[in-house]
């Protein structure tokens, strides 16, 4: 019997945030997420919409023999409603890449399918600014209580622009798709695929607007720059640019991102010119005081990157790793705080310097509750460099648990 090693993954247990500029998931993907409980009760508000009102289908439904799971976005939409019944997002789209939408549905509960105009459910892109995508698929629906799949690829786009994409249970009036019943759609995505083979995301200098947590929490970070905040393509290990003047990223503020006696942060940071203190990640809405921003690096000068964070917002405690950052060399980063332990550093999976005591008693002083998370832009001081990764945990990781991390990772960097 053989096996297959695939090597190592990273560690999952207590990560809440999760941002991979070498992923084009990170910031590509619309998964028509809806806000709220998730019950059959809740109505869904997308930021198009047509007639009829779609509704968030609790986990645990069985629709067509499938049990809803707690992870899925499935919709429910009232087929007997009159007049135009897209519903849909929009999202921005990179330059020279393909558009996949795909989504599953089930029509149940209908009369007249056979003779109501225009008997089609249908996926569109439409364009809404630069050299987009346009275009639609439909299928007939001529079978009921069966999971059926539309897929819907079109590309390459030929410039940057801003894509709406529509879930459409049938064309504009007159008519309906059916009398009555009810259509479900389950997990629609439209994913972006560059055009090169074997390109794992796109090769794109346009700006961004958000970035996609991949922790499964939903702490996305909105990139704001008077001049956007270009990605690099795969092929320079994909990371994001920011340019030391205005760019930064706020992150949703959400209690995950709020531990109180045990923190780990990693990233992987490549500095430019010109030297200073740039901060990495903080608590706060840019204020540098109080221990809000807990991680920085130096570019120039003594080339150092600390953490540090106060205990009760009493005391601060810094933790200087001793590793320089540089414009040319990239550095996988790695600190743990555990109250009433220590603040550790890291440096590709292996300690850097002597740890710094955090003593028992208080919890971590930092922000509060109504700030959020922001990289980059803290007192003035803006990051000049780029990140390509950056993870949370609520929890500090074990030496063994740093360096699986860097396992998993080191090949696509060449560390």
């Amino acid at each position: 019997m053989s096996t297959v090693n695939n090597g190592p993954q990273i560690v999952r247990n207590g990560l809440v945030l999760n941002l991979d500029a070498g992923n084009g998931k990170s910031y590509s993907t619309n998964r028509f997420q809806s806000l709220g409980s998730g019950t059959v009760t809740e109505n869904v508000t997308f930021a198009i919409n047509g007639n009829g009102t779609f509704q968030r289908v609790a986990s645990g439904t069985v629709i067509g023999g499938y049990t809803v799971r707690p992870n899925d976005v499935v919709y429910s939409y009232a087929l007997g409603v009159l007049g135009c019944h897209y519903h849909g997002n929009v999202a921005p789209i990179p330059s020279g890449a393909y558009a996949t939408f795909s989504v599953d549905y089930l029509i149940t509960g209908a009369t007249n399918i056979a003779t109501s105009y225009p008997n089609n459910v249908v996926l569109v892109y439409e364009n809404y600014g630069g050299s987009a995508l346009s275009g639609s698929t439909s299928l007939a629906n001529n079978y009921q209580n069966i999971w059926q799949r539309l897929t819907l690829i079109n590309g390459p786009t030929a410039g940057v622009g801003t894509q709406a994409m529509f879930l459409y249970p049938g064309f504009c009036a007159p008519g309906r798709l059916a009398d009555s019943g009810t259509i479900y759609f389950r997990n629609p995505k439209v994913e972006w695929t560059n055009i090169d083979t074997g390109n794992s995301t796109f090769n794109s200098t346009s700006n961004i607007g958000l970035w996609y947590d991949l922790s499964g929490n939903a702490n996305n970070g909105t990139l704001s720059g008077a001049n956007g905040i270009p990605a690099s393509s795969y092929a320079n290990k994909g990371s994001l640019l920011f340019d030391g003047v205005d760019d930064s990223v706020l992150i949703t503020n959400n209690a995950t991102l709020r531990p109180s006696t045990e923190l780990t942060i990693e990233y992987v940071i490549k500095g430019s010119t010109p030297a200073g203190w740039n901060p990495i990640i903080g608590y706060g809405n840019g204020d540098y005081t109080n221990g809000n921003y807990l991680c920085w690096v130096e570019t120039g000068g003594a080339l150092n990157s600390l953490c540090r964070i106060n205990n009760g917002g009493v005391i601060e405690y810094r933790q200087y790793s001793g590793i320089g950052i540089s414009s040319t060399a990239l550095k996988c980063m790695s600190f743990t705080m555990r109250i009433g332990d220590s603040i550790r550093s890291y440096y590709n999976g292996v300690d850097t310097n002597t740890p710094t005591v955090l003593p028992s008693g208080g919890a971590f002083y930092y922000g509060g509750t109504t700030s959020a998370y922001q990289i980059s832009g803290a007192g003035g001081a803006w990051l000049n460099g780029n990140i390509y990764y950056m993870r949370l945990y609520n929890r500090a990781l074990t030496a063994t648990e740093v360096m699986q991390n860097f396992q998993a990772t080191k090949t696509r960097f060449g560390l």
